[in-house]
């Protein structure tokens, strides 16, 4: 699963939103490589995510979870479903997360179990377990705001990142600049050249297919829409 977040040309995720086993089933039939399922602006409860995560994983489709931080208490339940990892919105510092990183691995203070769907019940080979939590969960913070971006070095140095994704929405509403500025758009270019001499990969939300397309050989991933986004948009395209 990390190469997903840490090779060029970009792989291609998008936001799952509907809350449907049938969809994210429907949708490992596409190219997707990856689903992440919001549970920042969706409402997933943990049986839910289960039969997502399961759903996607019948044609090999893996699922990260968006959670904020202030849930730290689902962290681990959520990764014991079988998540691949967790992207974290709003990340500002450093050592907010580090101490996450912390919370999710075996060599930081995870609670220890292997009778869990992500140990296959008791099933699968105790060091491979792991040695695959401590080294290959994805951690991905989002960087959103004036904080995150100031310290964006720090926070894409720490170990346990994978790779960081920018929030373009949020990066321009928190600089009080309307959705789509191009000054923004300076922002993001600043933060990919910040970012790249470091051992870290770079993850960009993309809108559009022009979005796509331009920033895909640029970043290790994209997120590009939503299950729901995509659903409506057809419909409203198709018959307005």
């Amino acid at each position: 699963m990390n190469e997903l977040f840490a090779e060029r040309p970009a792989s291609v995720g998008t936001f799952f939103k509907s809350n449907s086993a049938m969809v994210a089933e429907a949708l490992g039939h596409t190219p997707l490589d990856f689903l992440l399922i919001d549970r920042q602006h969706a409402s997933p409860d943990l049986e839910t995510m289960e039969s997502v995560i399961r759903a996607g994983e019948l044609n090999s489709l893996p699922s990260v979870v968006r959670i904020d931080k202030a849930n730290q208490g689902l962290f681990v339940n959520i990764l014991d479903l079988g998540a691949q990892g967790l992207m974290i919105p709003q990340t500002n510092t450093a050592d907010e997360i580090t101490e996450i990183a912390d919370a999710i691995r075996y060599q930081g203070n995870r609670s220890y179990a292997m009778s869990t769907r992500a140990g296959r019940f008791g099933n699968r080979d105790r060091e491979e377990y792991l040695e695959w939590v401590n080294n290959d969960l994805v951690l991905l913070p989002q960087i959103e705001s004036p904080a995150g971006v100031k310290n964006v070095e720090e926070i894409a140095s720490v170990d346990a990142v994978t790779s960081i994704m920018v929030g373009p929405a949020d990066l321009a509403l928190s600089h009080d600049l309307p959705i789509g500025d191009e000054t923004v758009d300076e922002m993001v270019d600043e933060i990919f050249e910040r970012v790249a001499p470091l051992d870290c990969g770079l993850g960009m939300y993309a809108g559009t297919p022009e979005d796509l397309n331009r920033y895909r050989s640029e970043t290790e991933f994209l997120i590009f829409g939503s299950d729901v986004g995509t659903l409506t948009s057809r419909y409203s395209d198709t018959l307005e």
